[in-house]
């Protein structure tokens, strides 16, 4: 690969040069020198830590660690963890500043050491890697202090020797998301060398993290253009289609769509046959949620217009989000499956709404509230965005009776009582404005069912608690549903929700963990 090794002597890595004399360093202590298994001659154990494993996923797996290592054998299951031992614990708790020029500086030390060894190196990235998940406040420091231009050197030069990439990459993924890193790493071509590494030459683990890296410096309009300049879409197809791969190259390509535009890219590029076909896989081979909810998030966010909508529906997804929507008890996939039903429809699109129901999508939405479990919350807003595109879908009441008669008038107010208790404004809000369009034009019975309920006491209940959002939304609720013709918010209310998208950015988990293990003495 077309990766150069950068200069020892960069006016970056001379930053700590005063500082390097007073650390110590694990070169020159005996009983508590750092063993980093990833450079070594033995092995890296990889164990699997996803929330929820299905059970014909492989948990534990070894990878040689040799030059060669980086070179792609093949791998299975799912997430896995990065092992390396050490004699010591591990340090950087505490967050001082002491802490963060320690390890800063205890690897630029190590990093311009004539006899520099790899095995350190690895062992103080370790550190600023548990350091940093600690707190966002940790990340700043270590970012104002300059480790991510540290991290940058270390990629660049180990991409040009194919080893150690593991433990670089994953340190630099968890400062990624930071306004500043994901600039400085888009700013320095950092960008191109991860997407190089996007290749099935590398190891299954290598591509993964690149992947991730690149998922979390995509944080706006600008960034993935940049990315998908430099032919990201190609570099993600042409990987496999099995593992852990795709799960992540799914979500990296529903995070790079940040516009309209991006959108339309995307179709041209054939990848609503790519996430279709890698949704209905998961979908029939009982994969772990979070390999479902890479696709179903995917489609939520290619969805932007009525003909995005409709070429999804061409390509066979609705049958698959109804499906996850009405089987699965994740909580997980049921809030995705719910905004991507969700985004398929715009105002007037009575045909897309008529297939959703059809496919049953009105009866998954009804049972959703009833198989969450308590305090999980997240979904119910999916759940109130869904029924406002519903009701925004055809101004008429076929559509509202389609839902009455599926139950979801029920399970709104049931879904709203139970938000109210927790300090959920987001959630509050989306499922009272739910409510107000679901009472509008076209809805007599609707209103009629919703009074029968309880309905009103349950929307002033709620108003009177929440942020000043809430109250508002809640409001416009309760004149939709008692007012008259005159005084109901339909249009009101429609402007109130996210027609742009409509879908948030979502970051998923890193799909490894890099540990310390202590050897015994």
């Amino acid at each position: 690969m077309d990766v150069q090794d950068e200069e020892d002597d960069s006016p970056v890595l001379g930053r700590f040069d005063a500082m390097r004399q007073a650390l110590p360093s694990p070169s020159r202590t005996h009983t508590s020198s750092p063993s980093v298994i990833s450079n070594s001659a033995s092995i890296r154990n990889w164990q699997s830590s996803h929330r929820r494993t299905p059970p014909n996923h492989t948990r534990l797996r070894t990878v040689a660690s040799s030059s060669s290592s980086a070179i792609s054998g093949g791998s299975t299951g799912s997430t896995e963890v990065i092992s390396i031992r050490s004699n010591t614990d591990s340090a950087g708790s505490g967050g001082s500043e002491s802490s963060v020029l320690f390890l800063v500086g205890g690897l630029q030390g190590e990093m311009t050491q004539a006899g520099r060894s790899d095995s350190r190196i690895d062992s103080y990235m370790a550190k600023v890697y548990n350091f940093a998940r600690e707190s966002e406040l940790n990340i700043h420091r270590l970012i104002t202090a300059g480790v991510v231009n540290l991290l940058i050197s270390l990629l660049r030069r180990r991409a040009a020797s194919n080893r150690g990439l593991e433990v670089v990459l994953i340190t630099l993924g968890v400062l990624s998301h930071d306004s500043i890193s994901a600039n400085l790493i888009c700013r320095t071509q950092t960008a191109k060398t991860l997407i190089q590494l996007c290749s099935p030459r590398y190891s299954d683990e290598i591509v993964t993290l690149s992947l991730w890296c690149l998922n979390r410096i995509c944080r706006n309009t600008e960034a993935a253009s940049g990315l998908l300049k430099l032919d990201i879409v190609p570099a993600i197809k042409q990987l496999a289609t099995e593992g852990m791969l795709p799960t992540m190259a799914v979500y990296c390509l529903g995070t790079l769509i940040q516009s309209d535009a991006h959108a339309d890219m995307m179709e041209s590029l054939d990848v609503i046959p790519y996430i279709t076909r890698y949704l209905r896989r998961n979908s029939q081979n009982n994969a772990g949620s979070e390999d479902k909810c890479a696709g179903l998030y995917a489609i939520a966010r290619l969805s932007r217009s009525i003909k995005l909508a409709k070429a999804l529906a061409r390509a066979g997804c609705i049958p698959l989000l109804t499906f996850n929507l009405r089987d699965s008890r994740d909580p997980d996939v049921l809030n995705w499956s719910a905004r991507a039903i969700g985004c398929l429809m715009r105002p007037n699109s009575v045909d897309m709404a008529r297939s959703l129901l059809d496919a049953g999508a009105a009866e998954g939405l009804a049972r959703l509230p009833t198989v969450l479990a308590p305090g999980c919350l997240e979904p119910l807003e999916s759940f109130g965005f869904a029924i406002q595109r519903f009701s925004c879908a055809e101004w008429g009441k076929a559509t509202r009776v389609a839902l009455l008669d599926a139950g979801v008038i029920d399970s709104l107010l049931a879904a709203l009582r139970t938000a109210a208790i927790e300090p959920c404004n987001e959630v509050q809000a989306a499922l009272a404005l739910g409510i107000s369009l679901l009472g509008d034009v076209g809805g007599s019975v609707i209103r009629r069912e919703i009074v029968n309920a309880g309905g009103i006491n349950i929307l002033k209940d709620v108003g009177s608690r929440g942020s000043s959002d809430v109250s508002r939304a809640c409001e416009m609720a309760v004149t939709s549903i008692t007012g008259n013709v005159l005084t109901r918010n339909a249009a009101r209310t429609a402007m109130l929700h996210n027609w742009i998208g409509g879908c948030p950015d979502h970051q998923p988990s890193c799909p490894l963990e890099l540990t310390i293990e202590n050897r015994p003495r």
